[in-house]
């Protein structure tokens, strides 16, 4: 049997294959426990909706499928490292889109929540689309250069690609906290539960941004430890369940409007009956007795429901 002798940076850059496939695995089977969890919970949702979610689903796990080819390429069939195999460009491709139906809908759902003004959701789309054609863009050229020694003449797609999907996601994050910020009613459900979606919508953007800012600052220092290479299969995982959980936290405004805000408690006073002897030994009194009545008034509102289910609507 020939054995096949590695250098350690040819060792480290197949460590940051492998290393990604791992990470990207277990993502993608928490995207698939995420899509089984949206159809048991949303069965009444748009169509439109629901196509997105399958069409997530499948792209994800074609993205995961030419991950796992690109490692057997490298790592089993022992090819030349130096060139790029044809199913990391395809994957960047289908990237791509995943990314993009996720902004997408992060943007409508920006510009529902924010009263439909344009101006803020044309940013937000313009990034978007600079980030989705900047990546078609990076997959063309890299398959056409075929060999990673080449990729350093081609950095400006991928500068402009990763750039624009930090500035998007954290626009993205920006713009959900504060418009969710002033939905804020004064009602202790309605708030909670805002402040969910606020720490979810900060915990989304804030992953998916360090993500793309890490993947562009390891592939201008330090490119040929493939480490931006990992971070490249990482983001689209992230990407998918940034989109899914977003579906999903939809829960909450549901066990919200579900739940009882105003509970009623009634303090009645303690009675210590006596023994019959001391009742009946001693005549009746003969001021009346005075009975104390404790009447308990509840108000009921429809307002704190009323505005969970327009903010449930605005994130459908």
């Amino acid at each position: 049997m020939d054995v096949v002798e590695r250098t350690r940076k040819v060792e480290v850059k197949l460590g940051m294959t492998l290393l990604g496939l791992i990470i990207s695995s277990i993502l993608y089977g928490i995207a698939l426990t995420q899509t089984y969890t949206y159809f048991q919970r949303f069965r009444r949702d748009r169509l439109l909706t629901r196509f997105l979610v399958v069409a997530i689903c499948l792209l994800d796990t074609a993205s995961v499928f030419l991950v796992g080819h690109a490692c057997w390429y490298y790592l089993v069939t022992t090819q030349a490292i130096s060139v790029s195999v044809w199913s990391l460009n395809a994957e960047l491709v289908i990237s791509m889109f995943i990314s993009g139906i996720s902004e997408m809908f992060l943007a409508y759902r920006v510009w529902m929540l924010s009263g439909k003004k344009l101006w803020l959701s044309v940013v937000i789309v313009g990034l978007a689309l600079l980030h989705f054609t900047s990546g078609q863009v990076s997959a063309i050229q890299f398959l056409e250069l075929k060999r990673f020694a080449r990729f350093q003449s081609v950095k400006v797609p991928s500068i402009l690609r990763l750039t624009s999907a930090a500035l998007c996601d954290t626009g993205i994050a920006v713009a959900l906290c504060h418009f969710l910020r002033k939905k804020r009613t004064g009602f202790k459900r309605t708030d909670r539960v805002i402040d969910y979606l606020i720490l979810f919508s900060i915990n989304s953007g804030l992953l998916t941004s360090v993500a793309s800012i890490a993947c562009l600052i390891t592939y201008l220092v330090v490119p040929k430890t493939w480490v931006y290479l990992a971070l490249c299969f990482l983001i689209s995982r992230l990407y998918a369940n940034t989109f899914l959980c977003s579906l999903n936290s939809r829960k909450l405004l549901l066990d919200a409007l579900d739940g009882d805000e105003f509970s009623a408690e009634v303090h009645v006073p303690k009675y210590y009956p006596k023994p019959r002897s001391q009742i009946f030994s001693r005549p009746f009194p003969e001021v009346p007795t005075q009975i104390d009545v404790y009447v308990v008034q509840e108000t009921i509102t429809e307002v704190d429901d009323l505005r969970v289910s327009t903010l449930f609507s605005s994130l459908r």
